[in-house]
């Protein structure tokens, strides 16, 4: 349901069925999708794509090997790697598509913000996809550059995390309070995007708008490149 959320006016996606988180348990997997797959002229299968393969999992084998090692055999980015199984060539163009409704709402947004907008995502969807600088960072951004607006994004969670910013006139806490695809919608929009590894950096990867990623498990290659 996360992932429909995202993809959901794609206009190169004819059909989407969702499954809950488990629904399908583990052990049953491989005859659940030998089961799909007759369904279709050709299968992709991306699951363990990346994780498994290039990121290691803890009770892996892989996650074991010494540093260099794991460096030499998952140091591969993400994007080229999913292509290369699906058998589809350059370009790569992933890209997150607003509504028409979304994109006037943003620019509705935006147009309330005068000066620079920073939209900074809090945080990700595990304990180390935090920055944990983030509060002197923010401050740090106000301080010194008098003509930005930061606007702080993320979820229930990443609202705790957001009020120990200090609190100012251009500090915004939007934690929460807009949908992921609202966020998403306003990196189009912004005049920097920063955060950690999240679905936002991503749907902002292919915006024109310049990006900070705070990488934590990825290399530069994996996720930035």
């Amino acid at each position: 349901p996360r992932g429909y959320e995202i993809i959901k006016h794609d206009p190169y996606i004819a059909r989407i069925f969702i499954q809950d988180e488990d629904q399908v348990p583990n052990h049953e997997l491989s005859a659940y999708w030998k089961a799909i797959e007759k369904r279709y002229d050709k299968f992709v299968n991306l699951s363990g794509s990346v994780e498994e393969s290039l990121l290691a999992i803890p009770g892996n084998v892989n996650h074991r090997w010494p540093h260099a090692m794991r460096h030499r055999m998952m140091n591969v980015n993400y994007m080229e790697a999913q292509h290369e199984i699906a058998e589809i060539k350059a370009p790569i163009r992933p890209y997150f598509y607003p509504t028409t409704e979304e994109r006037e709402w943003a620019r509705n947004e935006r147009s309330k913000i005068q000066g620079q907008l920073i939209i900074w995502s809090v945080n990700g969807s595990a304990v180390h996809k935090v920055w944990p600088h983030y509060v002197e960072g923010i401050n740090r951004v106000v301080a010194e550059f008098p003509d930005v607006t930061v606007v702080m994004v993320g979820n229930e969670s990443s609202a705790m995390l957001a009020g120990a910013v200090e609190k100012h006139y251009r500090v915004l806490n939007k934690c929460d309070a807009w949908n992921i695809r609202e966020s998403m919608a306003m990196c189009e929009v912004a005049d920097l995007v920063i955060g950690p590894e999240t679905g936002l950096l991503n749907a902002a990867g292919h915006f024109l708008v310049p990006k900070v990623v705070l990488l934590s498990h990825s290399s530069q290659e994996n996720l930035t490149k």
